[in-house]
């Protein structure tokens, strides 16, 4: 049995076009459809060149527009519609003409934006039609007048920025393209950066000793902070695996209640927001950014990302008189702590300075608590984004300064509540050991 067996041997009649609407690199073309049993859709047949490869889009006889893209340029272009039947007969072609605004590539391209950042260079753009594009940064040999590909990032969303790190901080000159799905692609004119001085501030020393430790653990001075109490392998927290669902540090299910610090409290129910955790590094140094990879946790990872977080840092600890009080824990932790139920006055904040106030953003811009209830929002390009670590950049006016103590003050989850718990793969952080 045949198609034309099951629907005869009719030709379609053609459609009827309305209107034709220009938009970047393409059109939308509207049309009635023939009054006609048995229509199985719309197909429209172009070139992008005269001698370029034939294409086709099919649209469903239910529609009554068809989007045509990828044209290179704002030159006329013919685009032929066929009414097609169930009996896979087409009808007589209608021609629709139209100029295609330029391609998105190019607005993009105009607005591109440039500055040096730690080792490497900061990257914003405008895409306000939110073309699928891929931008490359483009390095120039140092030997001749070559451009080698440094890194490429892949985007949608109607604005964005990236930092390509990695870079020396000597005089470089780097140009931008930008590419769509159809492969048009432009090239920015040639500029010039000097990407900031940055080193990896080191975890271990070269036996294998961990520099790094969460102040208070070992002498239980944590419980004087209200610190998150619990955590296990905070070491696998500089191990080097970056992405995985076993191999992470995790301060656990079970938030540390007020009865936890205070035990005469009446319940180990009631807890603290927000939650801190404290490091020492070790030694002081310079800070310019961290970078942290979560819990690699399919299908959930993301309920456990951290939606606003601060980042503390100095250089000494309060002395016991600049705390004050009489030095029961109690005293201490309406010092270390905002929690009003301790009448708790975030007095720490006087001998630490912010140095990042982080908020967590996609590249698509898909809202985090949206994601907490489906995690099927979560694009390719978040998930690339996750998986190569989150940087988080630390403030420039502070980049000088001398730090050994980090201390993180998490705000919300993605699911809009206080955060209770944290599941970090990895954490680095950079910036100089070099003293002016």
């Amino acid at each position: 049995m045949s198609w034309e067996d099951d629907y005869g041997n009719a030709t379609p009649d053609p459609v009827t076009i309305t209107s034709v609407a220009a938009i970047h690199g393409g059109a939308v073309i509207k049309f009635k459809i023939p009054v006609q049993e048995n229509l199985l859709g719309v197909k429209a047949v172009y070139k992008f060149s005269d001698q370029g490869e034939t294409k086709e889009v099919f649209v469903s006889a239910f529609t009554d527009s068809i989007k045509i893209q990828g044209f290179p340029t704002e030159n006329k272009y013919e685009v032929q519609l066929f009414t097609i039947h169930k009996n896979m007969k087409e009808s007589a072609p209608v021609v629709a003409s139209f100029n295609p605004l330029e391609p998105s590539i190019f607005p993009i391209s105009k607005t591109v934006q440039s500055a040096p950042t730690f080792g490497g260079v900061y990257t914003k753009w405008q895409n306000p039609s939110e073309a699928e594009v891929a931008i490359t940064l483009w390095k120039k040999n140092a030997e001749n007048d070559d451009y080698t590909l440094y890194y490429t990032v892949y985007t949608k969303a109607p604005e964005g920025s990236f930092a390509f790190r990695g870079l020396k901080n000597e005089n470089t000159t780097f140009k931008y393209s930008i590419r769509d799905r159809w492969l048009n692609t432009v090239e920015t004119e040639p500029f010039e950066v000097t990407p900031l001085f940055e080193e990896e501030i080191i975890s271990k020393d070269p036996t294998g000793k961990y520099l790094w430790t969460r102040l208070g653990i070992s002498d239980n001075t944590v419980f004087d902070r209200g610190d998150l109490l619990y955590g296990t392998n905070f070491n696998w927290l500089f191990d080097g695996i970056l992405w995985d669902p076993n191999a992470y540090f995790n301060t656990g299910n079970v938030v540390s209640g007020f009865q936890s610090f205070i035990p005469d409290w009446p319940n180990n129910i009631d807890y603290g927001a927000p939650q801190y955790m404290t490091f020492d590094l070790g030694r002081s140094q310079k800070l310019s950014r961290a970078k942290i990879w979560q819990r690699d946790r399919q299908p959930t990872f993301a309920l456990l990302i951290p939606a606003t977080m601060e980042i503390w840092a100095s250089n000494t600890l309060p002395t016991k008189e600049e705390i004050g009080g009489n030095g029961s824990r109690y005293t201490n932790l309406m010092y270390w702590t905002d929690w009003p139920e301790l009448s708790g006055t975030g007095n720490w904040r006087k001998h630490f300075t912010k140095i990042a106030d982080f908020k967590q953003i996609l590249p698509s811009g898909t809202d985090l608590l949206a994601i907490s209830r489906d995690i099927g929002l979560l694009t390719v390009e978040d998930k690339a984004y996750l998986k190569a670590g989150v940087d988080i950049v630390f403030n420039e006016e502070n980049s000088q300064n001398q730090y050994r103590y980090v201390r993180f003050v998490f705000g919300k989850m993605a699911d809009d509540v206080p955060c209770k718990q944290i599941m970090w793969c990895e954490i680095k952080m950079f910036g100089s050991y070099k003293v002016d």
